[in-house]
């Protein structure tokens, strides 16, 4: 092959994939606008929106999708819906003015699309905070001035799902108190269960297929998510009580904050979760435990976890040589281990108490004999709080013989 053939089909294969990288992205943001029309024309139709925020928000989105918006089609294939409208008791604007927050939009194609044309219609204008790429939402997100209640994902960001999902576990990290829903097209099943499985709130498809002409529904489905989400109960106090004990650990020394988080995330995910979510109905197998069940599961965990590396620190102690002997000190009883540590001094009588009788409360969890153990979420809570508040108890007098 000579040169000038060879320089040809390398000019030919590059313009191909640069085309072909083109063609992509337009056929995306299409799609994008198309799910963008069928949600605004959707709420127009259930009377959220008026003919006049209709019509302004259709002519400036218009530009956009080359002059394709026929307002006057909408209207006219609206007045049926119109004529039925209930008018509904909250709209999302009203929603999230009352909970003192704001909807954070991650998705890079946010201007091209037009969402923040329509979400500012919905939400109201100043309740929507949009970033086009990952980094700059998660740096909204940690602003607290931003008071950000719910974060809508797109996941490619721009090119792959996996982009997004860096994102998403970014935020379980830090922000597990804040709801995320994925908010993209990728409409595979593999995703939607890697999501949930990371701790989304919920998935909503921004489906691009325009045969589906039932606008009024596609809506529905679409505030219906962001108003459970904006309502769910938050136990903020809970939460508050959680970055507390990871600030006290990070400062106080203890190497041990690691996992404790951990578990005090998991069981905060479990404490707050949506009843009807999928991962309540499906990933959570064993239905024979509750997931405030599993509440309590989790802080026992973070006691067990936290009581052997306090017994392992103390191992050539007399005291705990000779209660504990020399075998591995996770194979000694959890009563035994407690017994030791009270008295080295790092427990009282009443922290000990509470580590048993969390201890027995997941024994009554997870045993054969005892399974389908109730715990409501008050009770799950008092737990989380209670345990929260002795571990603290019990690194301080910990540091305190350090010092």
């Amino acid at each position: 092959m000579s040169k000038k053939a060879g320089k040809q089909n390398l000019a030919k294969e590059s313009y191909s994939v640069e085309q072909k990288d083109k063609d992509r992205k337009f056929a995306h943001q299409f799609g994008a606008r198309l799910a963008a029309m069928r949600i605004f024309v959707g709420a127009f139709q259930s009377g959220d929106v008026e003919e006049k925020q209709f019509r302004a928000v259709c002519a400036d989105l218009d530009p956009a999708t080359a002059g394709s918006i026929d307002i006057n089609k909408y209207l006219t294939e609206s007045e049926e819906f119109r004529k039925l409208v209930v008018p509904t008791k909250e709209s999302m604007s009203h929603v999230i003015a009352k909970t003192n927050s704001r909807l954070l939009l991650i998705d890079d194609d946010y201007q091209s699309v037009g969402w923040n044309l329509i979400f500012d219609t919905l939400f109201g204008a100043g309740n929507v905070i949009y970033a086009a790429e990952a980094k700059g939402g998660l740096d909204k997100l940690a602003d607290s001035k931003n008071k950000i209640g719910l974060v809508l994902l797109d996941l490619r960001l721009p090119n792959s799902p996996e982009q997004g999902m860096g994102v998403l576990q970014e935020i379980m990290k830090n922000r597990l108190d804040v709801p995320v829903i994925i908010f993209t097209g990728e409409d595979t099943i593999r995703y939607q269960r890697k999501c949930y499985v990371e701790g989304a709130f919920d998935y909503f498809v921004k489906d691009f297929d325009e045969e589906d002409k039932n606008y009024l529904n596609y809506y529905g489905t679409f505030k219906e998510i962001i108003l459970k989400a904006l309502t769910r109960t938050r136990q903020a106090d809970i939460w508050s009580s959680i970055q507390d004990l990871d600030r006290f650990m990070e400062e106080s020394g203890p190497p041990y904050y690691k996992d404790v988080k951990h578990y005090f995330r998991k069981a905060y995910y479990f404490l707050t979760m949506d009843e009807d979510s999928f991962v309540a109905k499906t990933l959570i197998t064993n239905a024979d435990i509750t997931y405030y069940g599993e509440v309590i599961i989790q802080c026992a965990l973070a006691i067990e976890s936290i009581v052997n590396k306090l017994c392992n620190d103390h191992k050539n102690n007399p005291i705990v040589k000779t209660l504990l002997g020399s075998e591995d000190i996770e194979e000694n009883t959890l009563g035994r281990k407690l017994n030791a540590l009270r008295l080295i001094k790092l427990l009282d009588i009443n922290s000990e108490q509470v580590f048993l009788s969390v201890n027995k409360l997941r024994n009554d969890c997870t045993h054969p004999e005892h399974r389908g153990l109730t715990v409501d979420q008050e009770k799950a809570g008092q737990i989380i709080r209670q345990t929260i508040d002795v571990l603290k108890h019990v690194l301080n007098k910990y540091i305190y013989q350090l010092s």
